[in-house]
């Protein structure tokens, strides 16, 4: 796949198709799908129509700002881990505790660059083709790996039908500190197949 860069703007729209994509497909409860268009691609994209995953991709989306620095280059990895909770004795066996277990695990890294205007000119308008259509790509392969992969998916407690929240799977969603980066090498991986964890 052909590296991504984007400016704030734009990646802020990518970020948001690709992860209301994922949360789509993974929502396992009562969908009803929303078709909602992105602010400044030509595109748009399904939601699951979840309050909370709306919240909090809105939320991580609106930190982008502060990850770009004046006339540099950032590289972020946004990372989804969907996850379920197991009991475990603590220390001496006295009290059980909870430990996360991920079951998949999506990170999406992106170049943000920076710009001086953040507005769209005719000159951007064959950048903007160009994300859109990588953006695509990136969508198809998504859904290629979802379909692919549901054996891991866990088993759902309750008929989901009684759950007002189409979200049923606990999940974290961030964009963790990075200590060093392997760029060019992380650009060629636009989205890495889930990690499945058993």
């Amino acid at each position: 796949l052909k590296p991504m860069r984007a400016e704030v703007y734009q990646a802020k729209d990518i970020l948001t198709k690709l992860l209301h994509t994922i949360f789509f497909h993974r929502a396992l409860g009562v969908v009803t799908p929303m078709e909602l268009p992105c602010q400044n691609l030509q595109t748009t994209y399904l939601t699951c129509g979840d309050k909370k995953v709306h919240h909090d991709v809105d939320q991580l989306i609106n930190s982008l700002e502060g990850k770009v620095e004046e006339r540099k280059e950032s590289l972020v990895d946004v990372t989804l881990a969907f996850y379920t909770l197991r009991e475990k004795n603590a220390l001496l066996g006295w009290k059980k505790t909870q430990e996360k277990v991920v079951w998949e695990r999506w990170v999406i890294p992106i170049v943000l660059c920076w710009s001086p205007s953040g507005h769209i000119d005719s000159a951007e308008e064959k950048k903007l083709q160009e994300i859109e259509s990588a953006v695509t790509e990136q969508v198809l392969f998504i859904l290629q790996k979802v379909e692919e992969n549901k054996d891991h998916l866990p088993p759902m407690h309750g008929d989901p039908r009684h759950s007002s929240a189409p979200m049923q799977c606990l999940y974290d969603l961030s964009i963790p500190e990075k200590s060093g980066s392997n760029w060019p090498i992380d650009m060629f991986k636009m989205i890495n197949p889930p990690t499945i964890l058993n």
